[in-house]
């Protein structure tokens, strides 16, 4: 498997980099040239993967108030992500298996950095709703488990979309395939629950 060639931190960093600018750049020129400016506090984030972890931990960082940032996304994304490295050693998942080489640290405190970059360090009450999928066949299938039991632990809103283990179109990464049943019917679930977020969040307002 491909290996990222910068350490999380930077990943992490590049990310917070873009969010910033984004955030000091919200303004986006229609085709008719208008322009109209995004509502930093009607955003939701979306990631798959280790998209999935790094969008789950930067909002969990805004929640706790670990980094300070002019967006707080009401509700996310998560598509078959990796939330925990706390947990290492009942883990089944191949991937964190060398986690060194996955990380691309060099590092002899090994537990104080996978408490950093783990999501379920930061997951309090005010952890933002949550969509999130995968799929029992997904060698990663574990993570998902813990970060639901988390959310749900937590009293956090989130829609579980879980994928029978006979269902082949559930393997990691069937977002990247849209004609794919799975891929549309997480998109459905996914803009459904987003709509539903955004409503309650203008009710509020």
């Amino acid at each position: 498997r491909l290996m990222p060639k910068v350490s999380i931190r930077v990943t992490y960093l590049d990310c917070v980099r873009a969010i910033k600018h984004f955030c000091k750049n919200n303004k986006i020129k229609l085709d008719d040239n208008k322009l109209i400016t995004a509502d930093l506090n009607k955003t939701f984030m979306v990631g798959d993967s280790a998209g999935a972890h790094l969008v789950s931990l930067i909002s969990g960082k805004i929640t706790t108030k670990k980094i300070k940032l002019d967006i707080n996304p009401i509700a996310l994304g998560l598509y078959y992500g990796v939330f925990d490295f706390n947990n290492l050693q009942i883990d089944p998942s191949p991937i964190l298996t060398d986690l060194y080489e996955y990380l691309n640290v060099k590092t002899i405190n090994l537990k104080k950095l996978c408490k950093e970059i783990s999501t379920t360090t930061y997951v309090t009450s005010k952890f933002p709703p949550s969509f999130v999928t995968s799929g029992k066949i997904d060698k990663l299938n574990f993570q998902t488990s813990i970060f639901v039991n988390l959310l749900k632990l937590n009293n956090i809103e989130y829609d579980y979309l879980c994928f029978e283990k006979n269902r082949k179109d559930g393997a990691h990464a069937f977002l990247n395939l849209p004609n794919l049943n799975s891929s549309k019917k997480a998109l459905e679930r996914l803009l459904c629950f987003f709509e539903n977020q955004l409503n309650k969040n203008e009710r509020r307002n």
